[in-house]
């Protein structure tokens, strides 16, 4: 299973396609707004799907190894304020 700061990432990569629906520029530029490290959850992502689809155990990550940065974000829920959603 996915590390919870990561599921929240996921979540709202996903609920910014409402806004822009392909991985162009401003997507991106969305993302960042709320998530000032989404390079770097990126590349956990892509090291989580290769232990998935190899069946290698996962190593134990340090919960606090990703710290989740933005301006709503209280490292509980994602704000989607960013998206101009009211949630």
């Amino acid at each position: 299973m996915l590390p919870e700061e990561l599921i929240r990432y996921v979540v709202f990569h996903e609920v910014a396609h409402l806004k822009e629906k392909r991985h162009s520029t401003e997507f991106w530029n969305i993302v960042e707004k709320e998530f000032k490290n989404f390079k770097v959850n990126e590349k956990r992502l892509t090291e989580y799907w290769f232990y998935i689809h190899t069946n290698y155990k996962l190593p134990l990550f340090n919960r606090r190894q990703v710290k989740l940065e933005g301006e709503n974000c209280d490292n509980r829920l994602v704000s989607f304020n960013t998206l101009g959603f009211n949630v």
